[in-house]
C-alpha cells in the first residue's frame, strides 16, 4: 500500500521535505531563501497537480456510474488530491502499528429480529 501511494504522490513530498530542510538551514545561516521557496511551492503543486489529473481522469472515466451532481464531481476532483494526502501517514503508521486480528461474527438477521 505505501509503495502505490509513495509512487504518485509521497515522492513530491520527499522532494518537499528535503527543500523545506534546506530552506530551514538557510534560514538559520542567513542565506537567501527565495529559490528555495520557490522549489518548494513548485514541488508541492506539481504533487497536487500529479493527483489532481489522476482523480481528474478517473472521474471523466466513471462519471455515470458516480453518484452525484455534476457540480459534486468537479468539486470532489479538487479536493481529491487533499483526500489522498490522508493516506500518507495512515500508511507509514500502519507500517508501525502493533495490530491484533480481531474475528467478526457476522450472522444474518430476518426482518423480525432487527428490533425496530
Amino acid at each position: 500500500m505505501l509503495n502505490t501511494i509513495l509512487s504518485a504522490y509521497g515522492l513530491s513530498i520527499i522532494s518537499v521535505a528535503t527543500k523545506l530542510i534546506t530552506f530551514l538551514t538557510l534560514i538559520c545561516l542567513g542565506r537567501d531563501i527565495v529559490p528555495y521557496t520557490r522549489s518548494i511551492l513548485w514541488g508541492l503543486l506539481n504533487a497536487y497537480m500529479v493527483t489532481y489529473l489522476t482523480g481528474l481522469l478517473t472521474t471523466v472515466v466513471e462519471w455515470n456510474r458516480i453518484d452525484a451532481s455534476s457540480s459534486q464531481k468537479i468539486l470532489y476532483t479538487f479536493t481529491y488530491p487533499l483526500f489522498l494526502a490522508t493516506y500518507l501517514p495512515i500508511a507509514i503508521y500502519a507500517l508501525f502499528a502493533k495490530v491484533t486480528w480481531v474475528p467478526i461474527r457476522h450472522g444474518i438477521r430476518s426482518s423480525n429480529e432487527s428490533g425496530c
